[in-house]
């Protein structure tokens, strides 16, 4: 079953990736308002959520130390979710930093915030403000499947009791 989930991971962080991309090209059509952006927060959501159970599973009640966190993952593993988790940080800073809403009102293409009128906008820079929060989402959806991806399909099958098995037999060595 892990597998399975691990696949739909997967394709889940292959079209976040894919959908973030699309975002620096300015006629892209994947907006906050298009269907699968509702789609790609649910599968966030559902990814993140079988993750929590597996570990539940996993550990159960013990609370697991950095140790026992660290060795679920492959090394590269590790690397990638460290990167993918600055890139979140930086993609969310430099996506809202215009500090309002790209909105349509009585024809006109605006910045709002919180119902109050910044400023007009150009066709293009509503379409590039589109595109910022886009990117924002688009860029925490890749963090959310990466890393039950990484879980899923490449994390270790070793569960904690071994572990601690391992850790308490001279030299590691399986009796």
């Amino acid at each position: 079953m892990g597998f399975i989930i691990g696949i739909l991971t997967a394709a889940g962080l292959v079209t976040a990736v894919t959908i973030h991309i699309l975002t620096f090209y300015p006629d892209s059509s994947v907006t906050s308002d298009h269907p699968l952006f509702f789609l790609m927060h649910v599968g966030a959501i559902a990814s993140c959520g079988a993750l929590a159970l597996a570990l539940r599973k996993r550990f159960g009640t013990v609370r697991p130390g950095w140790r026992d966190w660290l060795s679920i993952f492959p090394r590269w593993g590790l690397v990638l979710i460290v990167l993918a988790m600055a890139y979140t940080g930086i993609n969310f800073q430099s996506s809202f930093r215009e500090g309002g809403t790209a909105e349509i009102r009585n024809g006109q293409y605006v910045l709002m915030s919180h119902g109050t009128f910044l400023r007009a906008l150009t066709q293009e820079e509503y379409q590039a403000a589109r595109a910022h929060v886009t990117r924002g989402f688009s860029g925490h959806w890749i963090l959310f499947y990466l890393i039950p991806t990484l879980y899923f399909l490449f994390g270790s099958a070793v569960g904690p009791d071994a572990q601690a098995e391992r850790r308490s037999t001279p030299s590691g060595a399986s009796r």
